[in-house]
C-alpha cells in the first residue's frame, strides 16, 4: 500500500459519496463520522469511516475516457471528476447479518434521468454486464445495492477492467475505463475494517 493518488477532486468526491450514502440509503450515522485514508492497492484507495454504523470504501478513478456522442463542453466529466467505488456498512452488536455493501458511480455532472448507467466487466476470469440505478434526486450518482450488487462485486474481484457507460444531461455519452488491478486486495482490507 502507498500514498493517495493525489487527485485534487478526490477527497471532495469521497465526502460527497459518504453524504449520498447516508441520504440515499438511510445510513445517517455514517455522514457525521470522520473518514480516514487507510492505504492503496493497485488502482484502488481504501477509506474507513468510523461511527455507530462504520463504512469502509474502496475507490478508483478512470484511466481513460471514450466519448461516444458529444454536443456539450468536452471538459465535462474529466477523469478526475469521476469515480467508481464499493462501500461496506459494518454490523452492530444488535445486527447479526453480514455487512451490507453497494457499488456506485459518481460524476461531477448531472446524469440524464432517462439514461441507464451500464458497467461491463472484462478480462481475467470475470465478465458480465450490470446496470446501476440513478440516485434521484441527486442525479450525479448511480448505485447497485446489496444484495443485487453481489454479482457485480464478484466480477470486479476477478476481472481486469471495468467500463462504465453513461449519458449526461445535455447529450454527452461517454465510457470510462477503470483498472481492476488491486481491487480484490483492497476490498479484503476494507471488509476487515467493517466486521
Amino acid at each position: 500500500m502507498g500514498e493517495p493518488m493525489g487527485r485534487n477532486w478526490g477527497m471532495r468526491a469521497i465526502w460527497l459519496r459518504g453524504l449520498l450514502a447516508a441520504l440515499v440509503l438511510g445510513w445517517a450515522m455514517a455522514a457525521a463520522a470522520e473518514e480516514k485514508y487507510v492505504g492503496i492497492e493497485g488502482h484502488w484507495e481504501i477509506y474507513v469511516r468510523s461511527g455507530s454504523y462504520g463504512t469502509c470504501s474502496v475507490v478508483a478513478w478512470p484511466v481513460s475516457r471514450r466519448v461516444i456522442v458529444e454536443d456539450i463542453d468536452p471538459r465535462v466529466g474529466e477523469l478526475d471528476e469521476v469515480n467508481l467505488y464499493v462501500t461496506y456498512r459494518g454490523t452492530t452488536p444488535r445486527d447479526r447479518t453480514d455487512a451490507e455493501y453497494y457499488v456506485g458511480f459518481l460524476i461531477d455532472d448531472y446524469l440524464d434521468p432517462g439514461a441507464k448507467v451500464e458497467v461491463e466487466i472484462g478480462g481475467g476470469s470475470g465478465s458480465g454486464k450490470f446496470s446501476l440505478f440513478l440516485a434521484e434526486p441527486y442525479a450525479k450518482a448511480a448505485f447497485r445495492s446489496f444484495p443485487d450488487a453481489q454479482g457485480l462485486v464478484d466480477a470486479l474481484r476477478t476481472g481486469s477492467r471495468a467500463v462504465v457507460t453513461s449519458r449526461l444531461r445535455g447529450g454527452m455519452v461517454a465510457s470510462y475505463m477503470f483498472e481492476l488491478d488491486g481491487f480484490a486486495a483492497a476490498e479484503k482490507i476494507a471488509r476487515s475494517h467493517c466486521r
